[in-house]
């Protein structure tokens, strides 16, 4: 059974950036905890936007997460351009895909890189001007984050999705 960890349970860390879930500014940034995720005898939890911007990660038709285990093992064989760190497995999509630039989510948002919020790709720094040369595609699509402190999370599960639904205190 996937269930979100509150902010009141006890302490876990995303596989993919590790931040606790007791952070309670990254909770704002990355979203809430999910979990656990089963692997033999291994727990692991994962903040809402680490896994949703995960390429090889995807929602089945019952809202589960798949490819969970597989996503966590090759990122954590790739180092983040933006701290060095293991996890950051979201690469850039620039240059058709051939940049090598690799972020973990949170470092994306640093790193002021392009998100494409509609098919959760991410363009670095250089290849910013890619994502509005494709056709049909306008910067309102797009979000551009300097650690964005407008951005909208709902105060109770601390998601950043469904704006339409969010609950803001």
């Amino acid at each position: 059974m996937l269930i979100i960890i509150s902010i009141l349970d006890k302490e876990v860390y995303c596989e993919f950036c590790s931040y606790s879930s007791k952070n309670k500014e990254i909770l704002q940034k990355c979203g809430p905890i999910y979990g656990p995720f089963k692997d033999c005898t291994k727990y692991y939890y994962l903040h809402e936007n680490c896994a949703i911007w995960s390429p090889k990660i995807h929602m089945d038709s019952n809202n589960y997460f798949k490819n969970v285990k597989k996503e966590i093992k090759r990122s954590k064989q790739i180092h983040c351009s933006y701290c060095g760190k293991r996890g950051g497995g979201i690469g850039c999509s620039g240059d058709n895909n051939k940049c090598i630039k690799t972020y973990h989510y949170l470092c994306a948002k640093l790193d002021t890189c392009v998100l494409d919020n509609i098919n959760y790709l991410v363009y670095c720094k250089k290849h910013h001007k890619e994502i509005y040369e494709t056709a049909n595609n306008t910067k309102d699509n797009y979000i551009i984050y300097e650690d964005n402190q407008d951005a909208k999370y709902c105060q109770e599960c601390k998601s950043g999705l469904d704006e339409d639904k969010l609950l803001l205190w």
